[in-house]
């Protein structure tokens, strides 16, 4: 998708200096708490405005979306945000926790003028901590106001005082309110902690393959169907996976021979 630089958020393929992919989830209770961050992130994103937007009316109690944001670091490198869309989906974690797989950053999303909001996200934060593989993610909280151009504070039910004291204490970053500008410097900070714990972080080298035998995909679990080039697979760790899904596996290390060219 294509994107307008706004506060640290920039257009696809813009900036200098090298290019990491982080792998991040986006949950919520409501499809527009999410749909509301996404817009502030990415205010172009086709996510925000197409896809996601039409889903939302099919589904609006459950759902599962995905789009790419990309971050300007301070250093000038930037970061491609393999960004995955979930709400109502705490019902199904046999589903998401093929989401979470590879996963470093998840950003959980509440209206702050809702009391029940809140309290549905100290659910869904511990439903990711119970659901995600080790290490877990790490975690940023996000206050959605009704108007993110007003005065954030004006008529919550949730003070941000009280938001961030349950945030600080369960470890997890805090933004105010949804603007770039709360927003961004506490994603930035979280990005950089993630690449550094990613340290010599080599990404699968996925080749076309034919499989003789049946097979699995290792990102969803999937049956591989077909005779021929079927699906792909890892030159070092030798991961089987669905074509598509081998797009969506960026933010996952291989763990076999892979090196950085």
């Amino acid at each position: 998708h294509g994107m307008k630089a706004t506060a640290g958020v920039e257009a696809s393929g813009g900036g200098g200096g090298s290019k990491h992919v982080v792998k991040a989830v986006l949950i919520s209770s409501t499809p527009r708490d999410a749909l509301v961050v996404l817009s502030q992130l990415d205010p172009h994103s086709a996510a925000a405005a197409g896809p996601s937007a039409q889903l939302v009316a099919k589904s609006p109690h459950m759902g599962v979306d995905f789009t790419f944001v990309t971050v300007q670091m301070d250093d000038g490198s930037s970061v491609v945000l393999q960004l995955w869309l979930l709400w109502g989906m705490d019902q199904f974690p046999s589903v998401v926790r093929s989401v979470f797989r590879g996963t470093k950053l998840v950003l959980l999303a509440y209206d702050a003028h809702k009391f029940d909001s809140f309290m549905s996200i100290k659910v869904l934060s511990k439903f990711v901590d119970d659901n995600s593989p080790s290490p877990r993610p790490d975690k940023m909280l996000v206050a959605v106001v009704s108007d993110p151009a007003a005065d954030p504070a004006a008529g919550t039910a949730v003070s941000s005082a009280t938001a961030e004291q349950w945030a600080k204490s369960v470890n997890m970053a805090f933004a105010p309110d949804c603007t770039p500008a709360a927003m961004v410097p506490v994603l930035l900070t979280l990005l950089n902690t993630v690449l550094t714990a990613m340290g010599a972080f080599v990404p699968h080298k996925f080749q076309s393959s034919t499989f003789n035998k049946p097979t699995y995909c290792d990102h969803c679990g999937g049956f591989i169907w077909g005779l021929h080039h079927q699906g792909k697979m890892c030159k070092g760790c030798k991961s089987t996976v669905h074509h598509r899904c081998a797009e969506l596996c960026g933010g996952e290390a291989c763990k076999g021979k892979c090196k950085n060219k």
